[in-house]
């Protein structure tokens, strides 16, 4: 991820984990945009990203960071919400 691309229009980001070190930045970034942040870092949620992929028991796995949403005016459907794990700033 370089600093020069226009991301204007984007509506999700998804930050894998080879460009972890660019969370805290991608994050600052666009906490207070609508921009719905994915990503696969352990981290990811904490550092205030909104939704974190992750393996568990052969399946891909969940977590939502909802005050990260809250934060960037992204509402979370309660049926999603429902399959995650819920985590808070």
């Amino acid at each position: 991820m370089d600093g020069s691309s226009d991301l204007t229009s984007c509506q999700i980001m998804f930050v894998d984990d080879e460009d972890r070190r660019d969370v805290p930045r991608v994050i600052d970034e666009y906490a207070t945009q609508p921009v719905l942040t994915v990503g696969d870092s352990d981290d990811f949620t904490s550092e205030g990203g909104i939704i974190r992929l992750y393996p568990e028991a052969s399946k891909l796995r969940i977590e939502i960071n909802i005050d990260a949403a809250e934060r960037a005016g992204l509402k979370i459907s309660s049926k999603l919400l429902s399959l995650a794990k819920v985590v808070e700033d």
